[in-house]
């Protein structure tokens, strides 16, 4: 596994969840691994290693359709 680009594609993920979300997400509820919502913790590093052959932008479209975002 090369960590530099998990970290870097997490990265991505999360800026594609950022700009997808319906609702204003702050930007400070994103964490190394995980979103930190009110109501719940999305871990995005297990739903990365899960999906990730379906790529970033479809695993970020995924999240924010799954969690109403």
């Amino acid at each position: 596994m090369n960590l530099e680009r998990t970290l870097l594609d997490l990265q991505n993920l999360k800026f594609e969840i950022f700009v997808s979300a319906k609702y204003g997400l702050d930007y400070h509820c994103f964490k190394l691994l995980t979103l930190e919502l009110p109501d719940k913790t999305i871990n995005l590093a297990d739903l990365y290693h899960i999906h990730k052959t379906a790529g970033i932008k479809a695993l970020a479209h995924q999240i924010v359709a799954t969690y109403d975002l």
